[in-house]
């Protein structure tokens, strides 16, 4: 399936639908729904490591020199961690 995926050249995009937008050009909604839901996804599969798991992705994007994805992931390790200290000081 993957061989003919990189090999099909004839493939044309469905009339009416939207492309994907670029995380390097992020809107404000988008940043706010998608990181929000990052984090809240990290913290289910990983939990107390959810951070970690976040920070992990930042420096591999710095590593390939993805800027805009460092810095989404980077915002979801923050939002993940304030939401630690948060549930924290309900206690």
């Amino acid at each position: 399936m993957a061989r003919f995926l990189l090999t099909a050249k004839n493939i044309v995009p469905i009339s009416g639908m939207q492309a994907m937008e670029n995380i390097q050009q992020p809107t404000s909604a988008m940043n706010e729904l998608e990181f929000e839901v990052m984090a809240t996804v990290l913290e289910a599969r990983h939990g107390r490591l959810a951070a970690e798991v976040a920070d992990f992705f930042a420096s591999l994007h710095v590593e390939i020199g993805d800027e805009g994805r460092f810095y989404a992931w980077a915002d979801v390790a923050e939002r993940v961690r304030q939401r630690e200290q948060d549930r924290l000081l309900q206690d």
